[in-house]
């Protein structure tokens, strides 16, 4: 019996809340301070759809994983072998993500400096279909699983830096002078900028 009650446990403890398999997030063995925030910021945000928080995990320690959806952030080994197609042999472009389906789970990488912030945030909104309104305001839809299949993106923007300006407005037509001020990055929170693939603000 007591056997029996430890299975019903495990099998419990590995599905979400909304019926599906819990996946796991799968962080290099030694991870970066953004790749570590990238994959806090996927398990709490998949975590309001699927209604349970993935766990983070190293790719070391994924043979206690086996069943689980993958969702490999940064530059683990899953990454490397993704872009074996011959792209694997140039680094990658400023800011350029890199988003693809592998066998059990999905790859979110990117540059360094910041991309695997953006792949994380462009696969939430794209393929798990969450919208940030504002720094307070966003939409979570019900998830029975993590997406990971048929995802094929790779691009790096247009534009080196992106920022945001502040702009005020002064009206001389009563005796005292009114300023209306449109906030700038500077008001916004940090992830509200990362989420908009900003990369620079005016202080």
């Amino acid at each position: 019996m007591k056997l029996m009650l430890l299975a019903v446990s495990s099998a419990m403890a590995a599905t979400c809340g909304f019926g599906g398999i819990a996946p796991v997030v799968v962080l290099p063995d030694s991870p970066t301070a953004v790749e570590k925030s990238a994959a806090a910021e996927l398990a709490g945000e998949l975590g309001k759809c699927l209604g349970e928080k993935p766990k983070v995990v190293a790719e070391a320690d994924l043979a206690k994983e086996a069943s689980a959806v993958k969702l490999f952030v940064g530059a683990t080994q899953a990454a490397k072998e993704a872009r074996a197609d011959g792209s694997a042999s140039r680094p990658y472009q400023v800011d350029e993500v890199f988003l693809k389906s592998v066998e059990g789970g999905v790859v979110l990488d990117g540059d360094p400096a910041r991309a695997p912030l953006y792949a994380v945030d462009l696969y939430l909104e794209k393929y798990c279909g969450v919208r940030w309104w504002t720094s307070d305001a966003a939409t979570y839809p019900k998830l029975d699983a993590a997406p990971v299949k048929d995802i094929s993106l790779s691009y790096a923007p247009q534009f080196k830096y992106r920022g945001s300006w502040a702009v005020t407005i002064v009206s001389f037509s009563s005796r005292d002078a009114t300023a209306l001020t449109i906030p700038s990055s500077r008001s916004c929170r940090p992830r509200c900028i990362s989420r908009s693939t900003l990369n620079g603000i005016r202080l």
